[in-house]
């Protein structure tokens, strides 16, 4: 059984355009000091795409987790 929960999230605090994802997430993770990162995607992306597996293979081992089908 699913327990309730909340997520507090920040404003967006920046935007890249005509970067690949996984350089802009790995570089991010870096400049915070990121030690482990959990990836929530889309089912389209996750199923049809191989974006995630990019990002995957970029962050290493800061890859945590990834949750998908929100």
């Amino acid at each position: 059984m699913m327990r309730a929960a909340s997520v507090a999230g920040s404003a967006i605090e920046r935007v890249a355009l005509g970067m690949p994802a996984a350089a802009v997430i790995l570089e991010e993770a870096e400049k915070r000091g990121a030690r482990r990162v959990v990836l929530l995607v889309g089912s389209h992306l996750a199923r049809e795409t191989d974006e995630i597996d990019r990002i995957v293979r970029a962050l290493g081992h800061r890859h945590a987790a990834t949750h998908w089908g929100i």
